[in-house]
């Protein structure tokens, strides 16, 4: 558990010290489903608070115009791209594609995922960089 931990903005938002006591920042991103934790770089209690303020109003600003703190994976990513290729098919013309094109579609992107999670535990295993 957090040593030292102040609660800021009505409990929005947290900042506590590691055990360096170097005072850290946390908030929840419902909307994403994750922490936000980033480092104050700072060991005195007035300057945390104040940069913790700050920071805690800029992540509201960018919420509020709609930025993502952090990126799409790549599995959201791939049914994005397989949800807006199933808008084309059966449309004539240059831009559409037939049902056995987004099949195929749907094949190449299940291998990608896979060769992607395979390097992925290659790296967390430190086999490769």
């Amino acid at each position: 558990m957090p040593k030292n931990e102040v609660r800021i903005y009505n409990s929005k938002a947290v900042i506590y010290q590691n055990d360096y006591d170097v005072w850290q920042f946390r908030i929840w991103l419902a909307d994403e489903d994750k922490y936000f934790r980033q480092s104050l770089r700072t060991k005195d209690k007035a300057k945390a608070i104040a940069d913790a303020e700050e920071m805690y109003e800029d992540i509201k600003y960018m919420k509020r115009r709609g930025k993502k703190i952090y990126s799409i994976s790549i599995k959201q990513a791939v049914a994005m791209y397989i949800e807006d290729k199933a808008k084309y098919v059966g449309i004539d013309g240059a831009n559409g594609i037939v049902e056995g094109r987004l099949g195929t579609i749907k094949a190449h992107m299940k291998h990608f995922l896979e060769y992607v999670h395979k390097g992925q535990q290659y790296i967390e295993k430190g086999i490769c960089s």
